[in-house]
Parts: structure tokens; sequence; C-alpha cells
């Protein structure tokens, strides 16, 4: 966790894509179940809104694939101030 502290402090694209599948950090830390990285990105102005090439989101990774985009509850309602 300090590493994505020290990346996204250093000014790191918070909404940046990888992979062939264009998945944001926050889909993967979804997927994985790392809810205080995903706390940390969404803290950071990450997208809960983004897609990937085939159309999942955060929240469809955290529920293996259910869309329920309707559902997200903001884990941090003010952005990140520097």
């Amino acid at each position: 966790m300090l590493f994505v502290q020290m990346l996204l402090d250093c000014g790191a694209e918070v909404n940046a894509t990888f992979w062939t599948l264009e998945m944001t950090a926050l889909m993967t830390s979804s997927s994985h179940g790392h809810a205080r990285i995903v706390r940390m990105l969404l803290c950071h102005g990450a997208s809960a809104q983004a897609v990937d090439r085939e159309g999942s989101n955060a929240l469809g990774y955290a529920f293996e694939g259910i869309m329920l985009i309707d559902r997200v509850v903001v884990l941090c309602p003010t952005r990140h101030k520097k």
C-alpha cells in the first residue's frame, strides 16, 4: 500500500490503463479485494465509471463480473487535495 501511495504522491495517473484489456488500477485492486487501495485510489480521483475493453468496471470486477454501477458507494466524498 505504501508503494501505491508513493506513486500517487509523485503524480501517477490514477486512471491510466494497462494490459490488453485496458484495465485501471482501481479495477485490478477491486478484483483482488484490496479495499484499502480501492479507497485510496478513489480518494485520489479514480473513476468508478471507467470501463475496460469488454465493458467491465471496478464494481463488476469486485463482484465477479456483476454490473451494479447504480450501487456504487462513494468511499471518499471529497477529492484528495495536494
